[in-house]
């Protein structure tokens, strides 16, 4: 495989939303923070598949929570690299990932 696109949820930082919003009284909504663990793959957890099926990249993609800040991509990210050592894409939309036929090359850009 020449690259893994797959989907992520960093459990600490949804733990944090889910902290303010009980702080704030926003019971329901923290249960829906609460309730999508049970469905999205973290981070760490895509990194192993990519590692175990010897992917030559990886793009995250349907990040949640979004990540408004680039401090909160380097806690989304936390302990990746130390499990896939091959290139991480954090797609943002517009994201654009090529694959040129004949080659080995792997191309991506931010299109917006």
């Amino acid at each position: 495989v020449d690259l893994l696109v797959h989907e992520a949820l960093a459990p600490e930082l949804v733990g944090l939303m889910t902290e303010a919003l009980q702080t704030a009284g926003r019971d329901r909504l923290a249960q829906v923070t609460v309730d999508i663990l049970d469905y999205h793959a973290s981070p760490v957890e895509v990194a192993e598949i990519a590692r175990d099926a010897d992917v030559g990249a990886l793009l995250f993609y349907h990040i949640v929570p979004p990540l408004r800040l680039a401090l909160m991509e380097e806690m989304f990210l936390e302990g990746v690299a130390e499990i896939y050592a091959g290139p991480i894409i954090v797609a943002r939309d517009g994201t654009l990932v090529s694959l040129p036929a004949g080659s080995d090359v792997m191309e991506s850009q931010e299109l917006l």
